[in-house]
């Protein structure tokens, strides 16, 4: 059911672990983000899209569990140099299991 709701939006999602490696992202993401479904499974975001200031924002979010919002934040993939500045709505949601 989740890979249904997942590949039936054209938003972009993506799960990450606590260690910040994806676990799940849909094609929309994969496409947004211009690689494989398969290139990233597994890989640390932050390894493959470097960007302290993203990282920190991230990491506050998952250590604090506050929600994070961002409209239009301009961002520039090292990797894909030639995309320019590209500009993304953001929504970090920390989820929890059960005690923490």
């Amino acid at each position: 059911m989740l890979e249904a709701i997942m590949e039936n939006t054209e938003a972009h999602h993506a799960y990450l672990d606590s260690a910040m490696c994806f676990v799940r992202v849909n094609s929309t993401y994969a496409q947004g983000a211009g690689h494989s479904k398969e290139e990233l499974i597994g890989r640390n975001h932050f390894a493959l899209f470097p960007n302290p200031e993203n990282q920190a924002i991230v990491e506050h979010a998952r250590d604090t569990g506050d929600p994070v919002r961002y409209n239009a934040k301009p961002f520039e993939f090292a990797d894909q140099p030639w995309r320019g500045v590209t500009y993304w709505d953001w929504t970090l949601m920390p989820v929890k299991a059960p005690g923490g």
